[in-house]
C-alpha cells in the first residue's frame, strides 16, 4: 500500500453495517463506492455521509450483486473515476428466519444467488482489478455467527454464511500469491433497521 487515499466499494451499503464501513472509511480520508440496490437511499447515505466530511468521496451505485455484469460495472466506473481499487468488501446480502419445512424453491434461490453468487462474483471482479492494476489489495467477506452455529430458523442463511467463510480461506489461498488478502468477519446481532423490524 501506498500513503494514497485508499479506494473502496462496499455493497450492500446504503443502512446497518455497511454503511458503517463506508462512514468509518470517509472519514479516514478513503475513496469509496457506495453500493446497494436501493438506488435512492444509496444517494441519500452519500449525500449524508459527504455533507459530514466536507467532500464528495463517497460515490452512490444502483447495484444488484446478484447481477455479476452490473458489480463488474460500478468497479470499472469507480475506479475510472478515482484509481485502482485497494478494497472491495462484500457486505451485501439477506436474511431469511425461516423453518426449514417451509422454506420454498424461489426464497431458497433468491438468498444463494445474493448471498452465495453475489459475494463470490464481487470478489471476483474485485481481485480482476487488483490483479490486472497489480495491486496488493483487501478483499472482505461478511459471513456471520449464524455460519458458525445452529439456529433455529436459519437453515438457509446458515447455510449461505457458512460457505462464505470457507469461501474466504480458498480465496485466501488462490489470491495470495498476487498480494492480496482475503478474509472474512462473522458479526453476530447488529442493531440494525432490518434486525429491529425481524426481532420478534
Amino acid at each position: 500500500m501506498t500513503d494514497q487515499p485508499l479506494r473502496v466499494v462496499v455493497t450492500g451499503a446504503a443502512r446497518g453495517i455497511g454503511f458503517g464501513i463506508v462512514r468509518a472509511f470517509a472519514h479516514n480520508g478513503a475513496y469509496v463506492a457506495l453500493s446497494d440496490i436501493d438506488g435512492p437511499a444509496a444517494e441519500q447515505a452519500a449525500a449524508q455521509i459527504n455533507a459530514e466530511i466536507g467532500a464528495e468521496r463517497v460515490r452512490p451505485y444502483t447495484v444488484d450483486i446478484a447481477d455479476s455484469k452490473s458489480v463488474s460495472q460500478m468497479m470499472d466506473d469507480f475506479a475510472a473515476g478515482v484509481g485502482p481499487l485497494t478494497t472491495v468488501i462484500a457486505n451485501a446480502g439477506v436474511t431469511v428466519y425461516k423453518p426449514f419445512l417451509e422454506t420454498d424453491v424461489s426464497t431458497f434461490d433468491r438468498i444463494l444467488a445474493v448471498n452465495l453468487r453475489g459475494t463470490y462474483f464481487t470478489a471476483q471482479a474485485g481481485a480482476k482489478h487488483m490483479v490486472a492494476n497489480g495491486t496488493a489489495g483487501r478483499i472482505l467477506l461478511l459471513s456471520s455467527v449464524v455460519g458458525q452455529r445452529a439456529f433455529r430458523n436459519f437453515s438457509l442463511y446458515s447455510l449461505t454464511k457458512a460457505g462464505i467463510a470457507i469461501l474466504a480461506q480458498s480465496l485466501a489461498l488462490e489470491l495470495g500469491a498476487y498480494g492480496i488478502s482475503v478474509n472474512a468477519i462473522s458479526p453476530g446481532a447488529i442493531l440494525t433497521e432490518r434486525t429491529q423490524a425481524e426481532d420478534p
